[in-house]
């Protein structure tokens, strides 16, 4: 314990020497831009476009679409689906089952 506490402000210094270095990289600031929720100025232009999904379902235009686009939609919706899949995992803390306390 007392080593430990003596190696507490080492470390401390260490922790946030990588957090400046996250902080001034390139991807964090990708990662701050892309994943904020949106604005109420986009919320219009979000609906348009489920208008359009919503259009092609009704008119069956999503059926005229290229063996290759339809193979790049089928990997994107199987990579959605593993990332869910690691969530959950991640969420239960384990790969089998939820713990019931009895």
């Amino acid at each position: 314990m007392a080593t430990f506490v003596k190696s507490l402000p080492a470390q401390v210094k260490n922790i946030r020497g990588i957090a400046l270095k996250i902080k001034e990289s390139p991807w964090y600031h990708h990662t701050k831009r892309e994943l904020l929720p949106p604005s109420p100025s986009q919320i219009p232009e979000a609906l348009t476009s489920i208008g359009k999904v919503v259009g092609s379902l009704t008119s069956k235009r999503f059926l005229n679409v290229s063996v290759r686009r339809s193979a790049q939609n089928t990997l994107v919706a199987i990579e959605i689906l593993c990332w869910f899949f690691v969530g959950e995992i991640i969420g239960k803390r384990g790969l089998v089952g939820y713990k019931i306390k009895s």
